[in-house]
């Protein structure tokens, strides 16, 4: 597969589409609205314009400084994309996130992360072999990754990292993090109705049963253990940024 590989390869859980890059930030400065189709040219432009001012300004930074500057550029792209699609496309893209999130999950819970070279690339089917998967199967997951631009294809059988892959790297924090997230919230999100309709729309009124608990199907204290620590995986997230609970 090449290119985007945004075709329909990932027939496990829905259809693969076009990719919408979704990014977040803190815009500063000139904020353009339309108020109609007549107004989008414009609007483009302005955000384009926006967009330049502060990649030209980011050169030479670094720190807070570059940071600060990454995520206006990171909101001004945002607002063009948002100005440009459609509201109905809104559903599909949150599916195509979520099929994106469980892949990378079991892509990392495999650690081909860690197996494919940091410089170079490695075919489908020898990363298959080093695990013992089928190479059919680990194709499919790999190409939902590729279509979203995490991993990157090269020729017709090799994949290879991109930048933005080695985060998932074992161990690494911030990989550890949406790991976190990802095992330990994203089930109690899924959960919310049901906790809801079982105790009423109000805040919750005892710490040892709340959306998490309910979600987990754990008691406070299974879920925090004997030192009353975050599970295991919050605890890979901890050594450079502290308790999380």
């Amino acid at each position: 597969m090449n290119g985007s590989a945004a075709e329909d390869h990932f027939a496990m859980n829905g259809t693969v589409t076009e990719d919408h890059s979704v990014m977040n930030g803190t815009i500063t400065g000139k904020n353009p609205t339309m108020n109609g189709e007549d107004d989008l040219a414009e609007t483009l432009e302005q955000w384009s314009m926006n967009l330049v001012e502060a990649a030209k300004a980011h050169r030479g930074t670094s720190g807070q400084q570059s940071l600060l500057l990454r995520s206006k550029m990171s909101n001004n792209a945002k607002q063009i994309i948002d100005a440009i699609k459609d509201p109905g496309e809104t559903p599909f893209e949150y599916s195509i996130q979520m099929a994106e999130m469980g892949a990378l999950r079991m892509m990392m819970e495999l650690k081909i992360f860690d197996k494919i070279p940091q410089q170079g690339s490695i075919s489908y089917g020898d990363l298959a072999a080093s695990i013992g998967a089928e190479e059919s199967l680990l194709t499919r997951f790999l190409w939902m990754l590729v279509s979203r631009g995490l991993l990157k294809q090269i020729g017709e059988d090799q994949v290879a990292h991109t930048r933005l892959s080695k985060t998932y790297v074992d161990g690494n924090p911030q990989g550890t993090f949406f790991q976190a997230m990802f095992d330990e919230c994203m089930p109690t999100y899924t959960k919310w109705p049901n906790y809801f309709e079982k105790f009423g729309l109000k805040e919750p009124r005892e710490g040892n049963y709340v959306p998490m608990t309910f979600a987990l199907g754990l008691r406070r204290e299974e879920l925090l253990g004997d030192d009353e620590r975050p599970p295991k995986t919050f605890k890979g997230y901890q050594p450079e940024h502290g308790d999380a609970g």
